[in-house]
């Protein structure tokens, strides 16, 4: 546009860009949380729903409504000079809980054959099981082959997946007797044999 003096005016307006970071997963009864994002501009940052049936936004807070995928976005309008910015959006997984049932093991002895455990997950998700005492027992799958005398303790875990967090992981203790008539080490000590009938 001409000015009154002759000139051309020209208008320029600035971009803008917006710090919008990466947000955590959370459980259907998570309390609402407040949102953070910032504009290069200084303009306050205007954030909404795009999937208001799993999480709601009302100004910066956040309210979890089921279980799902949230996709949250952050806006930053035309102001003073400059340019709306580009919409930045980001995503988290609202995640259902589970629990896993491990039952409690029987005490063996190292004479005993192998063994297949179980275990369940209400999230219906398979259970995976790992030794924490790989020296006195070992566990492929779900079956545990005794190594030798001591106390095993097995660990029952399920990851979780897109809907449910993982759960917390569960240990089951048994003890391992010595097979009679065998030889065996304690820590700090000397070999010692086992007397038939003990």
């Amino acid at each position: 546009a001409k000015g009154g003096d002759g000139w051309l005016e020209i208008t320029w307006n600035m971009p803008q860009s917006i710090e919008f970071g990466p947000l955590n997963a959370q459980n259907p009864d998570a309390a609402p949380f407040q949102l953070t994002a910032t504009a290069t501009s200084g303009v306050p940052v205007v954030f909404s729903s795009l999937t208001p049936s799993i999480c709601s936004v009302v100004g910066s807070m956040v309210t979890i409504e089921g279980p799902g995928g949230c996709t949250i976005a952050a806006d930053a309008p035309a102001h003073g000079g400059y340019l709306a910015a580009p919409t930045v959006t980001q995503s988290f997984n609202v995640l259902l809980p589970q629990t896993i049932t491990f039952s409690s093991l029987p005490d063996r002895n190292a004479s005993d054959p192998a063994f297949d455990i179980s275990a369940s997950a209400t999230s219906a998700l398979p259970v995976s099981f790992e030794s924490a005492t790989p020296g006195v027992c070992t566990v492929v799958g779900a079956t545990v082959t005794i190594q030798s005398a001591g106390r095993c303790s097995i660990v029952a875990s399920q990851p979780g997946d897109s809907a449910y967090g993982p759960a917390v992981s569960v240990t089951q203790s048994f003890q391992v007797s010595a097979a009679s008539g065998s030889p065996v080490t304690a820590p700090g000590t000397s070999t010692f044999v086992v007397p038939e009938g003990v």
